[in-house]
């Protein structure tokens, strides 16, 4: 039997902060994002992978949550992964054709605003790049071929790309609500992966940095430093 797939789950694990769980093509089957609301709208961190399947899941937030479009404060990424930016280029269009009438800014660190302009922003660039670097382990070069290739399909699930970028640095401070989130960042997971941790109640929004029931995954890629820990 076929699993039948939902485009959404919404939980609210906290007043104000609602989890919406969208899924994903891959074994590891979804991602984790959030609508955090504060006094002049909403802010959404993280956007999931752009198929089909989670589009609608946005849509069906919106409207069981009664979102308009010009609620949205702004988009925070954590890390530019596609299955965490992919549909951050996405929303912003969706959003302006359901009338927002002010540009949609989107924030992210300043090492992942690298790895954003390195990596995906030069498609053809980090094709030849990775063939080069797994033939180099000693990968044979049609299976390095192969492999970039597939990973370059999955960078085309992150276009859109966003506009209107700003760069967010350790130490600012987000109020939402009653909320001051202090912005964190780590790496090994990614670059400067961004986390947003609130002293006053505790809460600790930390993305793919750290996960409750298997390890994150410590990549080695081109163009990063030779110790990503």
């Amino acid at each position: 039997m076929k699993r039948v797939v939902e485009p959404v789950r919404l939980t609210e694990m906290a007043t104000g902060i609602i989890q919406v769980r969208l899924p994903l093509p891959f074994r590891l089957d979804h991602v984790n994002c959030y609508l955090l609301r504060g006094d002049n709208g909403w802010t959404v961190l993280d956007t999931g992978l752009n198929t089909s399947l989670a589009r609608r899941g946005w849509e069906l937030a919106f409207a069981e949550l009664g979102l308009g479009p010009d609620e949205i404060e702004r988009i925070v990424l954590s890390h530019v992964h596609p299955d965490h930016f992919g549909l951050a280029g996405w929303l912003q269009v969706w959003l302006a054709e359901q009338g927002r009438t002010t540009p949609l800014p989107v924030l992210m660190s300043a090492p992942e605003y690298e790895v954003f302009t390195d990596v995906w922003e030069q498609p053809e660039r980090q094709l030849e790049r990775m063939t080069a670097y797994f033939v180099r382990g000693g990968m044979p070069v049609a299976m390095a071929r192969d492999v970039s290739e597939e990973t370059g399909r999955t960078g085309q699930r992150t276009w859109p790309h966003p506009a209107h970028i700003g760069v967010i640095y350790p130490g600012a401070e987000l109020d939402l609500g009653w909320r001051r989130f202090r912005v964190l960042q780590g790496s090994g997971h990614s670059p400067g992966l961004l986390m947003l941790h609130d002293e006053a109640s505790g809460e600790l929004l930390c993305s793919d940095h750290m996960l409750i029931k298997i390890t994150p995954h410590i990549g080695f890629w081109p163009g990063m430093a030779d110790e990503p820990l």
